[in-house]
């Protein structure tokens, strides 16, 4: 007995230490991706089309506006990569963790009657950290651009019929859109565009429903009446379906974007960030915590008829 209480006092320390270290984690993930944002967006107003082809100083300069303009540039893009870089490394060692502590929760009672509420305990812990990590992390980057953009300017001579070629060519990018969102910034966009049908169903799919029902499945882990309450574990099966809507408006908002040339002579690019795969971290995590917390239901009314 003393070795049982023992072993959940040890995971209780453990999960508290999980969830410091992987809190500082996750804050770092986040506010490097903000630097990431940050910069790439100071990289693209630089190299705008708006900057290089409307302002006139690059038309009147030349090649020293150009590389002027392309080295300034170079700078924030160096420094939104190595943001990147770090989120990626910090990210690892989320993940590393994560796993160790699932793999620790699975194998400390692994021969307990309570080990479906610890295993169910350790996805909902790594689940809510993924769903913080999900909804404040870039998800999605857009960009149109053209490469090299060259702008034919020929005149010709209607007496002698000679030509004079001013061609100018813009070398390196001209961005003419970019745009890099987390699922907070997205809904942000568009409650201040007054598109409050789709910012509410978004607001509703990914925060509030995956914030309820993790309150409520670990509300169902700390008491048993909460747990053997037919509505409330009717519901908590059911909204955890719902959370897979945005990821599937977010794969398929990406598969459109993702074609290039799109438009004649204009280039596009869309990548996937990390804030979507830990919003899909979370959706997994906490369907399968579903499944213990069914799990465990299921011992414990075999357990009370037994009793019987």
């Amino acid at each position: 007995m003393k070795e049982k209480r023992s072993l959940i006092q040890l995971f209780w320390l453990t999960l508290l230490f999980f969830f410091v270290v992987n809190s500082f984690l996750s804050f770092r993930m986040i506010q490097l991706g903000k630097e990431y944002k940050m910069e790439m967006s100071e990289y693209t107003d630089i190299l705008s089309f708006k900057e290089r082809l409307l302002n006139g100083k690059e038309w009147l300069l030349g090649s020293w506006e150009a590389n002027a303009r392309l080295e300034k540039a170079q700078s924030h893009i160096d420094n939104a990569l190595f943001a990147l870089e770090m989120q990626n490394w910090y990210s690892s060692a989320f993940i590393i963790s994560a796993l160790l502590f699932l793999f620790i929760g699975y194998l400390a009672f692994i021969k307990d009657a309570k080990a479906p509420r610890i295993r169910a305990f350790t996805l909902i812990s790594v689940a809510a950290l993924c769903l913080l990590n999900g909804i404040f992390m870039p998800m999605l980057e857009i960009g149109a651009y053209n490469l090299d953009l060259q702008i034919p300017i020929v005149f010709e001579d209607p007496f002698f019929h000679n030509k004079l070629d001013m061609s100018k060519e813009f070398s390196g990018h001209m961005y003419y859109y970019y745009q890099n969102k987390s699922v907070v910034d997205l809904i942000g966009m568009l409650f201040a565009q007054k598109n409050f049908v789709v910012g509410v169903a978004i607001l509703s799919f990914s925060i509030l429903l995956p914030v309820l029902k993790l309150s409520l499945s670990l509300l169902m882990l700390a008491n048993r009446n909460i747990r053997h309450n037919t509505g409330i574990k009717w519901f908590v099966s059911k909204i955890g379906k719902w959370s897979m809507a945005d990821v599937f408006v977010a794969a398929a908002f990406l598969s459109y974007l993702s074609f290039n040339n799109m438009n004649s002579g204009i280039e596009t690019e869309a990548h996937s960030l990390p804030g979507l795969y830990y919003f899909l971290a979370y959706c997994i995590l906490s369907i399968a915590s579903s499944l213990f917390i069914e799990k465990a239901i299921h011992l414990e009314e075999a357990a009370y008829r037994i009793e019987e």
